[in-house]
């Protein structure tokens, strides 16, 4: 919704307010005494007696019948502006005024897809009065995450929250120059570094589930243990648990911020995700500085932040003013909201899917067995041999992709897919659900099976066009080996330490939306510790 039709809210808002003053007791007239100001003292009472002034000289059904009429103008006009910018494309012959198919987006996702999949490669729709065009071709796609054009679109208040400094917000040559400035974040030495910390903070997370009796809610339980994995990877373990703690407690205050209505006012949730995002920034200064103080003394790197400062320390002084702490803070922030949905619900869909898929883990677990019979500590070497586990890493990305649709927006008018112009301002929904389970793409697409990506079929260089999890062009993942080695570490812990059933409830592996993609129940399964081997 743009500014225009909140203050449209707002007004009638005030409107109902208004009525609401004057009673709903139709054709009652306020009396002259009563509508008197000079006995208020108050601001506020001068203006509730003015309301009531000039509401008593209208009945309430009046007042209805107007705020009817201008609803009414205000959605015909809406209508006449979708029509005007849909022109020939395909869509939905009726749209709801004000909230459009918002509804059906949020409470039936896939529903809405595959409604929106049936009109074509690119159709139309409209979400709170917003026009919006569903990508579900995958070269299309494709080539909306390449637009230089057409922005990441993340919520309404996302720039609030995160500020312009984020990440998803920096574009053209600043934006290469950062990425330039990660990739030492990202190498083998770097991923080495992490893996210990990823692998010890697993291994806790699930013994103390055990403890708590094995019987665990996947969702709850991942989404803390990848908040606790996020914060050791990024801040190290040297920094203290109350640390990591608080900045885990002021992470999801700051999440619940970006899926709110848009209103900064004291209380709100977009305020105090404001107020979270500012403590985080307060604490990363602390520990930078603590970093600094460490990789100046010539201790080894034990965290992101670490590696990073390493890096500052070792550029010429030409390059250090490009990477200040506040450059270091926002992309920190950048990492965990980018990751902390998304990895929590591929880690879900581990528990869930090789709970269902029993043939696939005795795979997993004979192929752990033969690498490691010892029960050895993981290391990227032996990770990179397992590669029936890493073509099951890649499936389950495949075929419950994190983020099903990634918005955009574009500045500037464009030409996508076959000649279809878009015009400015609107948003793109480009799928990459619908990529990667069209025809022509993957075999057997909605079959859950690691084989399409063994060396004899290589699906992931046959359909590579089709295999969108990570995005494309500028924002493509930097940190997807980092994703896709905490998923396997998770996955192979699991598989060799514990044996579970999925306990299902009624309609509980419906797949719903929240904003990335879980099953309804959240996933509900028993544990027990089994012998380690094949």
């Amino acid at each position: 919704m743009n500014s225009k039709y909140i203050t449209i809210f707002l007004l009638a808002s005030l409107t109902i307010a208004a009525i609401c003053l004057v009673g709903v007791e139709a054709d009652v007239k306020v009396s002259s005494t009563s509508t008197n100001t000079s006995g208020c003292k108050t601001t506020l009472c001068k203006i509730q007696r003015n309301v009531q002034l000039i509401a008593s000289k209208f009945t309430v059904r009046q007042v209805l019948v107007g705020i009817v009429i201008v609803l009414a103008s205000i959605a015909l006009q809406q209508q006449y502006t979708l029509l005007r910018k849909k022109g020939n494309l395909p869509g939905p012959s009726f749209v709801p005024p004000f909230f459009g198919m918002l509804f059906q987006l949020i409470l039936t996702p896939f529903s809405f897809y595959e409604n929106q999949e049936k009109y074509g490669p690119i159709s139309w729709t409209s979400i709170m009065n917003k026009f919006v065009l569903f990508v579900t071709d995958a070269e299309t796609t494709r080539q909306v995450f390449k637009e230089k054009n057409a922005k990441l679109y993340l919520s309404l208040g996302a720039k609030k929250i995160l500020t312009e400094k984020a990440i998803p917000f920096i574009e053209g040559t600043a934006h290469q120059q950062l990425r330039k400035q990660l990739l030492p974040l990202f190498t083998i030495r770097a991923l080495s570094s992490y893996l210990p910390i990823q692998e010890t903070i697993i291994q806790e997370h699930i013994t103390a589930w055990m403890k708590e009796g094995g019987n665990i809610n996947a969702r709850e339980k991942c989404r803390d243990l990848n908040m606790a994995i996020s914060t050791g990877v990024f801040v190290g373990q040297k920094t203290p648990l109350a640390v990591r703690e608080e900045i885990a407690r002021n992470f999801f205050v700051m999440n619940d911020g970006f899926l709110c209505f848009p209103i900064d006012l004291p209380g709100t949730t977009l305020r105090k995700a404001i107020n979270a995002r500012e403590r985080l920034v307060e604490i990363f200064t602390d520990v930078i500085k603590n970093s600094r103080t460490r990789m100046e003394s010539g201790e080894k790197p034990e965290s992101l932040i670490d590696l990073w400062v390493e890096y500052y320390l070792g550029c010429d002084e030409s390059e250090r003013d490009e990477l200040s702490d506040e450059t270091i803070i926002f992309t920190l922030l950048s990492f965990m909201f980018a990751s902390q949905d998304a990895m929590t619900s591929s880690l879900v869909w581990v528990v869930r899917l090789l709970g269902e898929h029993k043939d696939v883990l005795a795979k997993v677990r004979e192929e752990q067995f033969r690498l490691r019979p010892s029960n050895d500590k993981l290391d990227l070497e032996t990770m990179r041999q397992a590669m029936y586990t890493r073509q099951v890493v890649n499936e389950i990305l495949r075929f419950r992709p994190p983020a099903v649709m990634v918005p955009h927006e574009n500045v500037e008018d464009i030409v996508i897919g076959d000649n279809v112009v878009v015009p400015k301002g609107t948003m793109i929904l480009p799928s990459i659900w619908s990529a990667h389970f069209a025809e022509g793409g993957f075999k057997d697409a909605h079959t859950f099976d690691p084989e399409r990506f063994n060396s004899e079929r290589k699906e992931e260089i046959t359909c590579a066009k089709n295999y969108l999890v990570f995005g494309a062009g500028p924002h493509y993942c930097i940190g997807r080996e980092l994703a896709k080695n905490q998923i396997e570490i998770f996955l192979t812990q699991l598989a060799m330490n514990y044996d579970w059933e999925l306990n299902p409830t009624q309609g509980g592996d419906e797949i719903i939306f929240g904003p990335t993609i879980f099953p309804k129940d959240g996933c509900n399964a028993s544990l027990k510790v089994r012998t380690y081997s094949a």
